[in-house]
């Protein structure tokens, strides 16, 4: 089972498995947390923005979204998806007596996401001269700006913005470079024919 579906996947076993009798002391021991779970929502909203913050700050060395899954993938052959999950947890923060559902620091956008970004239309009404440059691993890429809005607002993007792998990074400034040079000749073109 891949890092994606194991994750997709404990949601609704974390539920299942709270609502046995005594459900929540499983998950507790399961998790090894320091305190008791009182519900399925503090290891959820504990797992929730442990993957969300990985995410967003998913850089090197440590790229925590490749350590989460490699524990998760890498987990012993027949453990359950809760057991895989775990191991993502120890993959990150290491192995721990207990581990505490409140040591993230919980930031609510980065749970439900910047609504905001969605200025399209602005853009395409009142901009001009424009470059938005995007790494598609960034997260937050999905609500930016992923298409040219018009022939001076333009989108530039790469799938593998990985610092290891620098040739994407030279091709799109070079990219970006070529464009603005375009704009600058276009600017002496109409500065001289205001001149004429």
């Amino acid at each position: 089972m891949t890092c994606y579906k194991a994750i997709r996947k404990s949601w609704s076993e974390i539920d299942k498995v709270a609502s046995r009798r005594n459900g929540l002391s499983i998950l507790s021991q399961k998790f090894k947390t320091c305190a008791h779970l009182n519900r399925s929502s503090e290891l959820k909203d504990f797992l929730e923005t442990l993957y969300a913050q990985a995410a967003q700050y998913n850089q090197p060395p440590e790229y925590p979204v490749t350590m989460i899954c490699s524990g998760i993938d890498e987990a012993s052959e027949g453990s359950d998806v809760l057991s895989r999950i775990f191991a993502g947890v120890v993959a990150y923060f290491g192995n721990m007596s207990c581990y505490d559902t409140n040591m993230l620091d919980y930031s609510p956008e980065i749970i439900v996401g910047w609504s905001w970004q969605d200025i399209k239309l602005v853009l395409h009404r009142f901009a001009s001269n424009i470059i938005f440059s995007n790494g598609l691993r960034d997260p937050y890429s999905s609500g930016g700006v992923l298409e040219d809005i018009s022939d001076s607002v333009v989108a530039i993007h790469t799938a593998n913005a990985d610092e290891s792998d620098p040739k994407w990074l030279t091709k799109q400034r070079m990219e970006e470079v070529k464009i603005i040079q375009g704009w600058i000749k276009k600017y002496y073109a109409d500065l001289l024919a205001l001149k004429q």
